[in-house]
């Protein structure tokens, strides 16, 4: 079975830390990742090359309205656009799009309002963040993937490796651009909250990389 995270940060992020060394340790235990660091491909990019298929380049974007995941890019998307914008541009490179941690503002999750605004355009909806702050959100996500028959996800959103392996999507295939959103709908969601000492993992990365 391979264990599918869709969300991820190395260590390009600015609040990243997951190295080269750690995502290939990883990847040897059958996980497939997602490398969704903000605003850039480039080690996702780099990863894939080096790594193969069970890297996946993604993108966390963030847009006037909030953070939205393209999946399977192949460009750079620019952030500080309009959702909609994002979104159209997420799909004119063939990607996904991906939602992570909607509802939960402080985070810059998604809003109801700009959810409903783009709900046609969703390919998969993360139901569970390992990080999340409150069960709410994630209740609410919950209902509204369910409500509109969205694909569901559970992912890490990982700023360091200790945060990987609590949340994420089990499936007996590698994930591709052509069936993730078919294997999601039979995975087996994992959703188990991350150690609290990996919250202070975004903090942590910022002040390694200032100092």
């Amino acid at each position: 079975m391979y264990r599918i995270d869709l969300h991820t940060h190395s260590i390009i992020s600015y609040d990243g830390g997951i190295g080269d060394v750690q995502y290939r340790d990883l990847l040897s235990q059958k996980y497939c990742i997602a490398v969704t660091d903000h605003n850039e491909i480039s080690k996702a990019v780099e990863l894939r090359a080096k790594f193969g298929e069970q890297i996946i380049v993604g993108e966390e974007i963030l847009t006037l309205d909030g953070e939205i995941v393209g999946l399977f890019l192949t460009s750079k998307i620019e952030p500080g656009l309009d959702l909609m914008e994002t979104v159209k541009r997420i799909k004119a490179q063939g990607g996904l799009t991906y939602v992570p941690h909607p509802f939960e503002l402080a985070r810059k999750g998604l809003s109801e309002r700009s959810l409903f605004e783009i709900t046609d355009l969703v390919d998969v909806v993360e139901v569970f963040n390992a990080r999340l702050r409150g069960r709410g959100p994630a209740a609410r996500a919950e209902k509204f993937a369910s409500e509109r028959g969205i694909t569901k996800a559970a992912a890490s959103d990982a700023h360091g490796i200790r945060g990987v392996g609590w949340a994420y999507c089990e499936a007996g295939q590698l994930p591709t651009r052509e069936n993730l959103q078919e294997l999601l709908r039979s995975a087996k969601l994992i959703k188990r909250r991350a150690p609290w000492l990996s919250y202070l993992d975004p903090l942590r990365n910022k002040l390694k990389k200032r100092f």
